[in-house]
């Protein structure tokens, strides 16, 4: 059994969810801000051991621009997805709050599915003061729960640093599939 699974990249613009995309895609890492116009997408195949047996997967990732301009073409993207990557940035704490806005505009299009919540740029938190600590992603993450019915799974990572930068999306595509949340083929 091979399920397609398409999953939405959201969040604010800057918070490196294309740079997340690249790492878990093996793409090349550069520091160079360059803003996602639009929509990025990329595939991967997986095999995740589901219940005891191997189940393949194939992952479309749609990498959505988090410019506040762009909320209209956003919404025409989203139909079909089965989960979402939900990514904030730990230097900016206003990137951590605009997350429940981000769901309200995904759920409102594809219905309630799963997120997991990244804080990314993880090898900034060494950096200086003003970082968003570690309990209030884990915070944010239980309200998402919540609000869902779904565990979300919160990950700090370091997209840049390919630190954890797989995790997120093994984790929504496993729990996918243990679920039952997709037919085949779909």
């Amino acid at each position: 059994m091979t399920a397609i699974l398409k999953v939405c990249i959201l969040g604010e613009f800057a918070v490196g969810k294309t740079t997340l995309v690249k790492s878990f895609l093996g793409g090349i890492m550069t520091e160079e801000y360059k803003p996602t116009i639009g929509v990025d997408i990329g595939t991967k195949e997986l095999e995740i051991n589901v219940k005891g047996k191997p189940m393949k997967a194939i992952l479309q990732l749609w990498d959505l621009g988090g410019q506040q301009s762009l909320e209209k073409i956003r919404k025409n993207f989203y139909s079909r997805a089965v989960g979402g990557i939900a990514v904030y940035d730990i230097t900016r704490h206003e990137t951590l709050e605009a997350i429940p806005r981000w769901l309200d505009e995904f759920w409102g299009t594809v219905g309630t599915v799963p997120i997991v919540l990244v804080g990314n740029k993880k090898d900034l938190r060494d950096k200086g003061l003003g970082m968003v600590e570690p309990e209030y992603g884990q915070q944010m993450a239980q309200q998402i729960s919540e609000m869902s019915g779904f565990e979300t799974p919160f990950i700090e990572a370091s997209a840049l640093r390919v630190e954890n930068a797989d995790t997120p999306f093994i984790r929504l595509v496993q729990f996918i599939l243990e679920n039952e949340l997709v037919k085949e083929g779909s």
